[in-house]
């Protein structure tokens, strides 16, 4: 039997409204980073002044956030923005773990990776899942890493507790982040790569191999079976 995954909630979209003024315009964005006491920065070190945020949502205390926002930039040659919060999802920070080897196939309940990249000092994850509806199970994230000369393999682990779109009655799609942080990763992968300091931190990077475990597809559709995916990147850490 077949089924389809669906992720809408993290569809990452830019829509560029029409320019308003030659010194204003608006546009709807999203973007990773730190709020705090109404001012996000993003992971690209850019601040913008929060002037206003959707009901409910709380932008003075201070934490990691995903963002939707429209941007209204004035005066854009003084680099002045101020944002209308539309949206806000606290991601999950998971410390990795170390162990000695990585596994051949992660552990836990299936958990599709639909993005991923590097920023703030954090692999950040975009995942998706399914929950039954009728329940309230704790849903949980942990990670590990293991540390090779030239290869640091990270494998993410969602503790479901069974449930997946086959083993519930009545499936529901959940997207959500997870940070996972690098420094301890990327300091025990330099004491094994460069124990003597040789190489040049402006020179230092490090390859980077996440592992999860997923459905089998056929094409779009989803297949009962569970199995093994991973994805590779390099990281560069920031000043």
């Amino acid at each position: 039997m077949k089924r389809y995954l669906l992720l809408i909630i993290l569809s990452v979209l830019a829509l560029v409204s029409c320019k308003k003024q030659e010194d204003q315009y608006s546009l709807k964005d999203v973007a990773m980073g730190i709020v705090d006491n109404s001012v996000f920065t993003t992971d690209a070190g850019v601040k913008m002044t929060i002037v206003s945020a959707a009901d409910g949502i709380d932008v003075t205390s201070k934490r990691r956030a995903f963002v939707s926002f429209t941007l209204t930039v004035r005066e854009s040659h003084n680099y002045a923005y101020e944002i209308t919060v539309d949206n806000l999802m606290e991601p999950a920070i998971v410390e990795p773990v170390r162990v000695e080897n990585a596994t051949e196939s992660p552990q836990g309940d299936p958990a599709e990776i639909v993005q991923c990249w590097f920023g703030g000092g954090y692999l950040n994850i975009g995942v998706g899942y399914y929950i039954d509806s009728d329940k309230t199970t704790p849903q949980t994230f942990t990670a590990s890493y293991s540390i090779a000369e030239n290869l640091t393999t990270l494998s993410l682990r969602r503790d479901g507790q069974g449930e997946d779109y086959f083993s519930v009655t009545q499936p529901k799609a959940i997207g959500t982040y997870v940070c996972i942080p690098l420094q301890t990763v990327w300091t025990d992968y330099f004491s094994v790569k460069d124990p003597d300091n040789a190489i040049q931190p402006e020179h230092r990077s490090m390859p980077v191999n996440l592992d999860w475990m997923w459905h089998a597809k056929d094409g779009n559709d989803l297949l009962e079976a569970v199995i093994h995916y991973n994805s590779q990147g390099t990281y560069y850490k920031a000043d």
